[in-house]
């Protein structure tokens, strides 16, 4: 027989030994920055070059897709962008890129203090997207279909977000696709705004002290998010084409429309709103834990339920 005590203790050393692995571009970065606006942009795009190469597993499947049409463009135009804005943007990039591994284990700290059962072994990366993300959970093609958590430093900045919501909003989703594995395999139009909504509704809950232009991580959505008018037409709009079968290009426009920072909508990705507010209607009868074990029949059936009363 096991003793008990020796149980324990095994337990305890197993979780005690999991922690982060925290990846910070800090020093490329600081290199890369080094003469920035004396040099040319041939010589600054031959210096990022070295970021790219360091990093390539998270910037050739993410930040610049090789599988995209027409990708080369696509990543010459956000490096333009991004090397415009750099100025404004490298002292504050700076400062993030330096505190990294406090940012990152304190904000895993609070996370796992209000779920304990959380996993922290989990890779995080700190770098520059080019001004395509903030923050993405995701599994890259090294890591055997584990996730991995991208912080893209310039991208925070950039849009002003709040450090402890991006990270109680990303945990979050680490957190719900570790505990519901189904998730990635959801086919319903449902699915992105559901992700997206719980994580907004978590934040939301866990973070009272943060106003909803904060969780929303864009003043114009929170703000419009309050009126029940908002919410009102986004669910009828929502209501009217989510079970529409789309063809690819039908898809992009899709997703354009109610999830990028660039999408044609004003205010941009009001699929946020419109999914917290599910999530929150939703949470007058469900817990935060019984949503997540949600497989996408019952998620849906739900949602519905939820998008047609925000809608009359």
């Amino acid at each position: 027989m096991i003793p008990r005590f020796f149980v324990i203790f095994v337990m305890f050393f197993s979780l005690a030994a999991q922690s982060a692995e925290i990846i910070n571009a800090n020093n490329e970065f600081k290199i890369f920055i080094k003469d920035f606006n004396s040099l040319s942009n041939e010589e600054n795009l031959q210096k990022w070059k070295s970021i790219e190469e360091k990093y390539d597993q998270v910037y050739s499947p993410v930040v610049f897709p090789r599988d995209s049409k027409n990708w080369q463009q696509n990543r010459a135009a956000k490096l333009n962008l991004f090397f415009t804005m750099l100025p404004v943007l490298h002292d504050r990039m700076l400062k993030i890129f330096d505190e990294a591994e406090s940012i990152a284990q304190k904000q895993i700290q609070k996370f796992q203090s209000i779920n304990k059962d959380f996993n922290s072994d989990i890779k995080i990366y700190f770098l520059p997207s080019a001004l395509t993300f903030n923050g993405r959970v995701v599994t890259l093609p090294t890591d055997s279909g584990k996730y991995s958590l991208l912080i893209g430093v310039d991208g925070l900045v950039y849009w002003n977000n709040d450090i402890e919501v991006l990270f109680a909003h990303e945990l979050f989703h680490y957190y719900h696709f570790n505990k519901n594995s189904a998730i990635k395999d959801f086919k319903s139009n449902f699915a992105p705004f559901w992700t997206e909504g719980m994580a907004a509704y978590y934040s939301h809950k866990n973070l009272p002290e943060k106003d909803l232009s904060q969780i929303m991580m864009d003043p114009e959505l929170g703000k419009a998010c309050e009126s029940d008018v908002y919410v009102k037409g986004l669910a009828k709009k929502l209501a009217l084409v989510v079970d529409a079968s789309m063809s690819a290009v039908e898809q992009n426009q899709f997703m354009s429309e109610w999830f990028w920072m660039n999408g044609r909508a004003k205010p941009h990705r009001p699929a946020y709103c419109l999914g917290f507010r599910v999530v929150e209607s939703l949470s007058q009868k469900y817990s935060i834990q019984e949503m997540i074990s949600w497989n996408e029949e019952v998620m849906i059936l739900n949602f519905n339920s939820a998008l047609n009363e925000l809608a009359n």
